[in-house]
């Protein structure tokens, strides 16, 4: 088992307890992950121990502005580029759909009666017999061929194309996340000017005793 996932009692408690009366009970047994805070070794994972210790390790950056400015880069060009790739996996299924459905029509146009055009039928009609063993073997390849294609743009959707549009999903609410970072710091730089303003106003009012000048 993955290393981070082998000491996670609660993983193990999901896949080996079958009741569900028992499996809700056990949910409210476990403890709630607080900072600051410490589990029982039964209840630690390696994921967890790893993530806590890189906490502890972190120090934050002199020029905060700076690698704030770097990740913004890296989101900006991460979301391009998985923006490119979804979109060329969603062309390859596309392209995998219509190989599906020409490899269908291939092997049908070899067997007769199946699906095969009406004057393709009369020509297989008058082959030899050896000629249309020959053809019906291969129409068979090609029945099982395309059996098997057909599965090909489900595959790519669930194994690529799906996790890539996560994964843009993901890098598109980064950016926007920056965005919404980029609202609020405008906001509180104006509220502090509009502060620094008023004790200007409030000292040269009180300095020249027209403390009834002051703004409230």
């Amino acid at each position: 088992m993955n290393p981070y996932f082998r000491q996670d009692a609660s993983l193990h408690a999901f896949l080996t307890i079958e009741s569900s009366g028992l499996w809700e009970g056990y949910k409210k047994t476990v403890s709630v992950f607080k900072p600051g805070s410490k589990l029982e070794s039964a209840e630690e994972n390696e994921g967890r121990m790893r993530w806590m210790q890189a906490l502890d390790a972190y120090s934050l950056p002199v020029n905060q502005s700076a690698a704030i400015s770097k990740v913004r880069a890296e989101v900006s060009v991460l979301e391009a580029l998985l923006k490119n790739l979804a979109g060329s996996a969603e062309r390859m299924i596309s392209a995998a759909d219509s190989y599906a459905l020409a490899m269908q029509d291939f092997g049908q146009q070899l067997r007769p009666g199946d699906g095969s055009s009406a004057r393709n039928a009369l020509v297989l009609a008058r082959a030899s017999e050896p000629i249309r063993l020959v053809l019906g073997a291969l129409g068979d390849t090609f029945a099982q061929w395309s059996s098997v294609s057909t599965c090909f743009p489900t595959i790519l959707e669930r194994q690529l194309v799906g996790p890539l549009r996560n994964e843009l999903n993901i890098a598109r609410e980064l950016r926007r996340m920056f965005a919404r970072r980029d609202a609020l710091a405008l906001t509180i730089d104006k509220h502090r000017r509009a502060l620094i303003k008023y004790d200007a106003e409030r000292r040269a009012f009180e300095e020249g005793n027209r403390v009834d000048r002051v703004l409230k």
